[in-house]
C-alpha cells in the first residue's frame, strides 16, 4: 500500500507539472473501458473550450 501511495503522489506532481497526465479516480482495466472514453471526451470538450 505504501508503495503505491508513493507512486500516486509522483504521479500528480508530474502530471502537475508537465501537464501531460490524467488522472481519473478509477482503476483502469478493459471492463471500465467507457469510464475511460467519457473521461478523455471530458478533456478534450474542457480543453478545446474556447479554442475556435
Amino acid at each position: 500500500q505504501n508503495g503505491r501511495r508513493e507512486v500516486n503522489e509522483d504521479l500528480k506532481k508530474e502530471a502537475d507539472f508537465f501537464r501531460d497526465i490524467i488522472i481519473v479516480p478509477f482503476v483502469d482495466s478493459y471492463d471500465l473501458v467507457v469510464l475511460k472514453t467519457v473521461a478523455i471526451c471530458e478533456y478534450a470538450v474542457c480543453s478545446m473550450t474556447g479554442w475556435m
